[in-house]
């Protein structure tokens, strides 16, 4: 500082800058002869430096970096001076699917997309400080789709955080179709599928139509028992078809043969597709006639003149033969019932009515040879 100006030994002297200040203390320096000023405060991450510490205590100092802050923390520029570092952690969240980068310095860093998560997962949370710290969460643990239908786009590179949608699956194979959902998201070959076949089968004359190809239901109906086509006239069905129109057919020749004077009615064709029908008889024959045999499937059975049953003895007639009352009887010899006159023989039968002939027994003329 200035000494001896103006001093009462010599009033004119200007003195001399020969005396030196006291120290001003820490954070404090010389600008103007021993007027004392504060250091001024540098910037975020720094510090000042040889502030009021050379010998006059003049110095303003110099900013210098602050050391390096550990991992995790940072010198933020706007709201901190010197070397006090913030949290990277206790700034703004960067949001689902994205990480703070960079941060540590004097910089706060960027938010940056994580990492894709794995084949199956998506992202569900934010991340730290590192691309591979975002939440995620397995697409299997959503509600699950319907049966035949797979989990399409969840965790997709386009948008990781996406929950993707459910998509039907690609057609199965026939004869197959989607019993439950996929559990694999994104494959539209991986639905698990069950042969139409184990389903329950259906009654003769019906098969199973429609299994597995309804794509609005995503090809997952067991369907339904449909009718087999008619079958043709004169065979009728035994089984089902399985799944196709294709019901296994026998001939109506085939079944048990009716009776004499019955033939089978109602087997097979389109009323009465699954039945070999019943025996019914058939139309009586006319007077004078029996059937012979069955009619097969048609109301034809065979017939004869009860002529060629036989002829009776004399004295007897042949009664109960065909017609309406016994159409399957060749009727039996009865006799006549008109009394015998006594020295009467009966001469002749009544054929097929009670009408025999009588009279005297025929002489007996002896020729003698000489």
């Amino acid at each position: 500082m200035r000494g001896g100006c103006g001093i009462a030994s010599d009033p004119s002297s200007q003195g001399s800058c020969n005396i030196t200040c006291g120290n001003p203390g820490a954070g404090w320096y010389y600008n103007s002869g021993c007027v004392s000023k504060p250091c001024d405060v540098c910037g975020a991450g720094q510090f000042r430096e040889g502030c009021g510490t050379d010998a006059l205590f003049v110095s303003p100092g110099v900013c210098s970096h602050c050391p390096v802050p550990e991992s995790g923390l940072f010198y933020d520029l706007n709201i901190a001076v010197g070397c006090n570092p913030q949290k990277c952690s206790d700034q703004p969240g960067c949001g689902t699917g994205n990480y703070r980068a960079e941060c540590g310095d004097r910089s706060a860093g960027f938010c940056k997309s994580c990492d894709l998560p794995p084949h199956g997962y998506y992202l569900t949370g934010e991340g730290a400080l590192t691309p591979d710290s975002c939440a995620y969460s397995n697409c299997n643990d959503l509600d699950p789709c319907a049966a035949g239908q797979y989990r399409k786009g969840c965790g997709d590179a386009s948008n990781p955080q996406s929950m993707g949608a459910c998509h039907t699956c690609d057609p199965p194979t026939p004869g197959w179709y989607y019993n439950a959902p996929s559990n694999d998201a994104g494959n539209a070959t991986s639905c698990p599928t069950r042969s139409c076949l184990l389903e329950s089968t259906c009654a003769p004359g019906w098969f199973r139509g429609g299994c597995g190809e309804d794509p609005q239901v995503h090809y997952d109906t067991i369907g339904s028992c449909t009718k087999c086509s008619p079958p043709p006239e004169g065979y009728y069905y035994v089984s089902d078809g399985g799944l196709v129109d294709d019901c296994t057919k026998i001939g109506c020749a085939s079944t048990p043969q009716c009776e004499t004077g019955y033939f089978r009615y109602d087997c097979g064709g389109a009323e009465t597709p699954t039945t070999y029908g019943s025996c019914i008889a058939c139309t009586p024959p006319i007077a004078g006639r029996f059937f012979t045999g069955h009619g097969y499937q048609n109301d034809s059975c065979p017939t004869e003149a009860c002529s060629t049953a036989g002829e009776c003895n004399a004295g007897e007639f042949r009664t109960n033969c065909g017609g309406q009352n016994n159409p399957t009887s060749d009727g039996f010899c009865k006799q006549c019932t008109a009394p015998l006159l006594p020295g009467n023989i009966w001469l002749t039968d009544g054929d097929f009515f009670d009408d025999c002939t009588q009279g005297p027994p025929p002489t007996t003329t002896t020729t003698t040879w000489r």
